[in-house]
């Protein structure tokens, strides 16, 4: 059997739920692929956190300096 059939049979396997996931995780595969994953990542709002400080875990404080 090859991959893509096992990959198949997985994605029948999977909930409804979970396809979103999986074809998002393709398209970064693809751009990544391309060199335009970092694109992908900032129109996906993968790093929609820096529009909103006051919602972050961390601060400027917790920064360390490098070696």
């Amino acid at each position: 059997m090859s991959f893509k059939e096992k990959i198949k049979e997985e994605i029948d396997r999977l909930p409804d739920g979970m396809l979103e996931e999986v074809y998002d995780f393709i398209q970064f595969l693809e751009l990544k692929k391309t060199g335009q994953w970092s694109t992908f990542a900032l129109e996906s709002g993968a790093f929609d956190f820096w529009n909103k400080p006051e919602e972050m875990d961390y601060t400027p404080a917790d920064l360390k300096q490098g070696k």
